[in-house]
């Protein structure tokens, strides 16, 4: 669930990945207070399987440093999760999947900010094209195992190493895991 942000609040700021909003607010006493909520682009991220192995990137931005995590990005006003899904994966490392199945819907419900990251597993990829960059990514895709992406000590969407760590610990959860990434629970 997002933040609900009033239909009466006023848009502040408009940025690139950020919105702020405003509004007048009641409080108990009879008083009134002004509260803010951020609205952020919602963010596809995918775990690609590639034969027996998963694709990660290592990426760098100017004036944000590298990290490790998962391919994906920001989804364009009015698209759809699937759509930018498939978008950022052909963009990001020239694959594209056979089958692409939402997992989970990650939120920061009880914060100021509305933003939604969708976790997708894209299953039999195949590389089609080169990478297709914007001026400001450096990608470099890695080919790891089941393992090293739930270790994956890097830059993930709210709770996506809670919910790898989940899985990592529940030995019934990383086999069924294990069984619709690759297809076997072996």
């Amino acid at each position: 669930m997002a933040r609900n942000i009033p239909k009466h609040a006023k848009l502040a700021f408009r940025g690139q990945t950020v919105s702020v909003y405003q509004w007048r607010q009641k409080m108990f006493d009879g008083s009134y207070e002004t509260f803010e909520a951020i609205k952020r682009a919602y963010t596809v991220q995918m775990i690609p399987v590639v034969g027996d192995k998963v694709a990660i990137v290592h990426e760098e931005q100017p004036g944000v440093g590298s990290w490790w995590g998962l391919v994906g990005g920001r989804m364009d006003e009015g698209e759809k999760p699937a759509h930018a899904a498939r978008r950022e994966l052909l963009e990001e490392t020239g694959l594209v999947p056979k089958k692409l199945k939402l997992l989970r819907t990650f939120n920061v419900p009880h914060s100021q900010v509305d933003w939604n990251v969708y976790l997708f597993l894209a299953n039999g990829c195949r590389k089609v094209a080169e990478q297709d960059l914007d001026a400001g990514e450096k990608i470099t895709v890695h080919y790891v195992t089941l393992d090293k992406l739930l270790n994956l000590n890097g830059r993930l969407g709210p709770d996506i190493a809670l919910y790898f760590n989940e899985i990592r610990n529940d030995g019934k959860r990383l086999q069924a895991f294990k069984k619709e990434l690759f297809g076997s629970g072996d």
